[in-house]
């Protein structure tokens, strides 16, 4: 499986640099980037697929160079965070003409693009004009665009903006399998989104990549005292009950919230309070490791 490896990299535009001295791998699975507007996460993906030739260092797509071997980059699609549709064309015949460009022959073509279409909710939209298409729609079918060749490697730009909730809740089900048995490279602001996703996690910051570890080893140091949260009918009671095993509980959102020992299970919190006469209408952990991190490298930087 391919995957993308930058090593020392400095890319930008004309006399501006973005990327600066950037080493980074990202191998097979959900590898989520992050960090605010103009730290170089555009350029990032543009230099990973092969786009952009870096002034310094060298980018391997599978081992190779894809400006020395550029039949490397057919292993790796880009979705912008803009639609990247032609107006004038048909989705359809966008799609049919990124396909011929990529290769793919006709047969393999017309099948995967009935397939991405019905999976992706835009076959009644393949013969509507793409300017004529609303953000959602366009969004949909691009990412259709993206998957026409069914790549290895896969990056995404803020694949999800713009999109209707349940549709972006099935898109983001559907990437999470495809990250299993490919390189996904995603970008987002959405915090949460980035929690549910990630297999491994990137910062970026000021052209430089501040922070890359695994998720799991993210949810280890930030996860050792959760905060959690108990929705109770009685709180004062449950107060007094959290109080004797040691928890000095505030009030979050109409929840109780603490932060959980080690030598306590969520379920043994609850079972405390059942037993103390308290409605336990829910309790969950309340602590979003992302956003944790997120704000820790901000204020570190």
């Amino acid at each position: 499986m391919a995957g993308i490896q930058l090593h020392e990299v400095n890319a930008g535009y004309r006399e501006t640099r973005v990327l600066d001295s950037v080493d980074l791998s990202l191998d097979q699975g959900f590898n989520v980037v992050l960090g605010p507007n103009g730290c170089g996460k555009t350029t990032l993906f543009r230099v990973g697929v092969g786009i952009l030739e870096p002034s310094a260092g060298e980018v391997l797509i599978g081992g190779e160079n894809p400006h020395e071997t550029p039949d490397t980059k057919r292993e790796v699609s880009y979705l912008p965070h803009r639609p990247v549709l032609t107006n004038g064309l048909s989705i359809r015949e966008n799609l049919e003409l990124w396909g011929q460009m990529q290769n793919v022959p006709q047969e393999r073509r017309d099948r995967r693009i009935d397939e991405l279409a019905d999976r992706f909710g835009f076959d009644d939209l393949l013969d509507r004009e793409a300017g004529g298409l609303s953000r959602g729609q366009s969004q949909r079918a691009s990412i259709g665009q993206a998957l026409l060749t069914d790549p290895s490697v896969l990056f995404l730009d803020e694949a999800t903006t713009g999109l209707d909730p349940i549709i972006a809740k099935d898109i983001r089900e559907y990437l999470e399998r495809l990250g299993r048995e490919r390189t996904v490279v995603y970008s987002t602001h959405n915090l949460e989104e980035a929690n549910q996703l990630a297999d491994r996690l990137v910062v970026m910051r000021d052209g430089h990549v501040a922070f890359d570890e695994q998720i799991d080893t993210v949810r280890d140091q930030f996860l050792e005292r959760p905060e959690v949260g108990v929705d109770v009918g009685d709180p004062e009671r449950a107060r007094e009950i959290l109080s004797e095993m040691g928890y000095d509980p505030s009030r979050t959102d109409g929840y109780l919230t603490f932060e959980k020992q080690q030598d306590h299970e969520i379920g043994e919190i609850a079972t405390e309070l059942t037993n103390g006469g308290v409605d336990v209408r829910d309790i969950k952990t309340m602590s979003n490791t992302v956003e944790s991190l997120y704000e820790r490298v901000e204020v570190e930087q």
